[in-house]
Protein backbone atom coordinates (compact mmCIF):
# COMPACT_ATOMS: atom_id res chain seq x y z
CA UNK A 1 0.00 0.00 0.00
CA UNK A 2 1.09 3.90 -0.89
CA UNK A 3 0.88 4.69 2.70
CA UNK A 4 2.47 1.91 4.55
CA UNK A 5 4.53 3.13 7.17
CA UNK A 6 4.96 7.03 6.09
CA UNK A 7 3.05 9.05 8.56
CA UNK A 8 1.84 12.00 6.20
CA UNK A 9 0.35 15.70 7.51
CA UNK A 10 0.12 18.76 6.28
CA UNK A 11 0.26 21.71 8.47
CA UNK A 12 -2.16 24.96 7.77
CA UNK A 13 -0.52 27.83 7.09
CA UNK A 14 0.02 29.42 10.39
CA UNK A 15 -0.22 26.33 12.54
CA UNK A 16 1.37 23.90 14.21
CA UNK A 17 2.26 20.67 12.17
CA UNK A 18 0.44 17.60 14.21
CA UNK A 19 1.17 14.13 14.23
CA UNK A 20 -0.97 11.09 12.85
CA UNK A 21 -4.10 10.31 14.89
CA UNK A 22 -3.44 7.58 17.75
CA UNK A 23 -5.81 4.95 18.58
CA UNK A 24 -9.58 4.81 19.64
CA UNK A 25 -10.39 6.11 22.89
CA UNK A 26 -13.32 7.44 25.06
CA UNK A 27 -14.02 10.49 26.16
CA UNK A 28 -10.38 11.55 24.24
CA UNK A 29 -10.70 15.74 23.43
CA UNK A 30 -9.08 16.51 19.98
CA UNK A 31 -9.37 20.53 20.46
CA UNK A 32 -13.06 21.65 20.36
CA UNK A 33 -14.19 17.65 19.62
CA UNK A 34 -14.87 15.24 22.31
CA UNK A 35 -15.05 11.33 21.21
CA UNK A 36 -18.14 10.36 22.80
CA UNK A 37 -20.37 13.47 22.37
CA UNK A 38 -21.73 15.68 19.17
CA UNK A 39 -19.42 17.81 16.95
CA UNK A 40 -20.14 21.32 15.85
CA UNK A 41 -23.03 22.01 13.03
CA UNK A 42 -21.35 22.29 9.44
CA UNK A 43 -21.56 25.32 7.53
CA UNK A 44 -20.76 24.32 3.95
CA UNK A 45 -21.60 24.37 0.41
CA UNK A 46 -21.80 21.17 -1.64
CA UNK A 47 -19.80 21.42 -5.03
CA UNK A 48 -19.89 18.08 -6.00
CA UNK A 49 -21.92 14.65 -5.09
CA UNK A 50 -25.11 14.17 -3.43
CA UNK A 51 -24.51 13.73 0.32
CA UNK A 52 -25.90 16.63 2.42
CA UNK A 53 -23.65 19.14 4.17
CA UNK A 54 -25.43 19.21 7.51
CA UNK A 55 -25.22 17.09 10.58
CA UNK A 56 -29.07 17.68 10.36
CA UNK A 57 -29.42 16.35 6.36
CA UNK A 58 -26.91 13.14 7.79
CA UNK A 59 -28.38 11.67 10.66
CA UNK A 60 -28.42 8.12 10.56
CA UNK A 61 -25.83 7.83 8.34
CA UNK A 62 -22.21 7.00 9.50
CA UNK A 63 -20.44 10.35 8.26
CA UNK A 64 -16.66 11.05 8.02
CA UNK A 65 -15.66 14.35 7.67
CA UNK A 66 -12.60 14.67 5.51
CA UNK A 67 -10.38 17.96 5.95
CA UNK A 68 -7.98 18.74 3.28
CA UNK A 69 -7.06 21.02 0.62
CA UNK A 70 -5.61 20.75 -3.20
CA UNK A 71 -2.06 21.52 -1.92
CA UNK A 72 -1.81 18.84 0.67
CA UNK A 73 -0.25 15.91 -0.70
CA UNK A 74 -1.05 13.45 2.21
CA UNK A 75 -4.49 14.81 1.07
CA UNK A 76 -4.62 13.82 -2.10
CA UNK A 77 -2.96 10.53 -1.66
CA UNK A 78 -5.74 9.12 0.38
CA UNK A 79 -8.49 10.81 -1.68
CA UNK A 80 -8.39 7.27 -3.96
CA UNK A 81 -9.19 5.37 -0.42
CA UNK A 82 -11.90 7.34 0.80
CA UNK A 83 -13.35 7.14 -2.54
CA UNK A 84 -12.68 3.25 -2.44
CA UNK A 85 -14.72 3.10 0.91
CA UNK A 86 -17.24 5.81 -0.24
CA UNK A 87 -17.71 2.75 -3.39
CA UNK A 88 -18.17 -0.06 -1.24
CA UNK A 89 -19.96 1.31 2.10
CA UNK A 90 -22.19 4.23 0.41
CA UNK A 91 -25.48 2.55 -0.05
CA UNK A 92 -24.79 0.89 3.64
CA UNK A 93 -25.04 4.31 5.29
CA UNK A 94 -21.80 5.94 4.86
CA UNK A 95 -21.52 9.10 3.87
CA UNK A 96 -18.38 11.15 2.88
CA UNK A 97 -17.24 14.59 2.90
CA UNK A 98 -14.62 16.56 2.23
CA UNK A 99 -14.04 19.63 3.23
CA UNK A 100 -11.67 22.29 1.99
CA UNK A 101 -11.19 26.11 2.75
CA UNK A 102 -9.87 27.10 -0.65
CA UNK A 103 -12.11 29.26 -2.93
CA UNK A 104 -14.59 27.38 -5.06
CA UNK A 105 -13.13 27.68 -8.67
CA UNK A 106 -9.69 25.90 -7.28
CA UNK A 107 -11.61 22.77 -5.62
CA UNK A 108 -13.39 22.46 -9.03
CA UNK A 109 -10.59 22.48 -11.11
CA UNK A 110 -9.02 20.04 -9.27
CA UNK A 111 -12.28 17.42 -8.63
CA UNK A 112 -12.25 18.15 -13.10
CA UNK A 113 -8.94 16.46 -12.55
CA UNK A 114 -9.00 13.64 -9.93
CA UNK A 115 -12.55 13.26 -9.68
CA UNK A 116 -13.69 11.57 -6.94
CA UNK A 117 -17.76 10.14 -6.40
CA UNK A 118 -18.40 10.68 -2.38
CA UNK A 119 -19.54 15.00 -1.82
CA UNK A 120 -16.96 17.52 -1.91
CA UNK A 121 -17.77 21.04 -0.37
CA UNK A 122 -16.22 24.11 0.97
CA UNK A 123 -16.05 25.70 4.03
CA UNK A 124 -18.06 28.80 3.88
CA UNK A 125 -19.05 29.83 7.45
CA UNK A 126 -16.09 28.69 10.20
CA UNK A 127 -16.55 24.77 10.23
CA UNK A 128 -12.78 24.50 9.81
CA UNK A 129 -12.18 26.83 13.08
CA UNK A 130 -15.56 25.01 14.86
CA UNK A 131 -13.37 22.00 14.36
CA UNK A 132 -10.50 23.07 15.39
CA UNK A 133 -8.23 21.51 12.31
CA UNK A 134 -4.62 22.24 12.91
CA UNK A 135 -3.09 19.75 10.52
CA UNK A 136 -5.05 18.21 7.31
CA UNK A 137 -5.48 15.57 6.55
CA UNK A 138 -8.25 15.65 9.33
CA UNK A 139 -10.77 12.88 9.57
CA UNK A 140 -13.66 12.95 11.84
CA UNK A 141 -15.63 9.88 12.25
CA UNK A 142 -19.53 10.08 13.24
CA UNK A 143 -21.37 7.60 13.96
CA UNK A 144 -25.18 7.26 13.52
CA UNK A 145 -26.33 8.98 16.19
CA UNK A 146 -24.36 11.84 15.43
CA UNK A 147 -21.70 11.30 18.12
CA UNK A 148 -18.05 11.57 17.45
CA UNK A 149 -15.91 8.14 17.03
CA UNK A 150 -12.58 8.97 16.05
CA UNK A 151 -10.18 12.33 15.24
CA UNK A 152 -7.11 11.50 12.98
CA UNK A 153 -4.71 14.05 11.89
CA UNK A 154 -2.45 13.04 9.48
CA UNK A 155 -2.92 9.25 7.88
CA UNK A 156 -0.57 6.53 7.25
CA UNK A 157 -1.40 3.11 6.28
CA UNK A 158 -1.93 1.89 9.60
CA UNK A 159 -4.52 4.52 11.02
CA UNK A 160 -6.14 4.56 7.29
CA UNK A 161 -6.74 0.57 8.25
CA UNK A 162 -8.01 1.64 11.60
CA UNK A 163 -10.37 4.06 10.04
CA UNK A 164 -11.64 1.72 7.90
CA UNK A 165 -12.29 -0.72 10.64
CA UNK A 166 -13.86 1.53 12.35
CA UNK A 167 -16.24 2.21 9.66
CA UNK A 168 -17.14 -1.30 9.14
CA UNK A 169 -17.83 -1.46 12.94
CA UNK A 170 -20.11 1.60 12.82
CA UNK A 171 -22.23 0.89 10.03
CA UNK A 172 -22.79 -2.51 11.66
CA UNK A 173 -24.35 -0.86 14.42
CA UNK A 174 -27.70 0.35 14.94
CA UNK A 175 -29.31 3.61 16.77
Amino acid sequence: MFLAGLPLVAALPGVARAAPGGPPRAARASGPLVVGESPPPLALARLSGTDEVTLEGLGGRVVVLDFWATWCRPCLAIMPLLDAMHGRAHGHGLSIVGVSPEPEQLIRDHLAAHPVQYTVARDVGGTIRAYGVRGIPMLVAIDRAGKVREVMVGIDGQSFGRLDTLVTRLLAERV
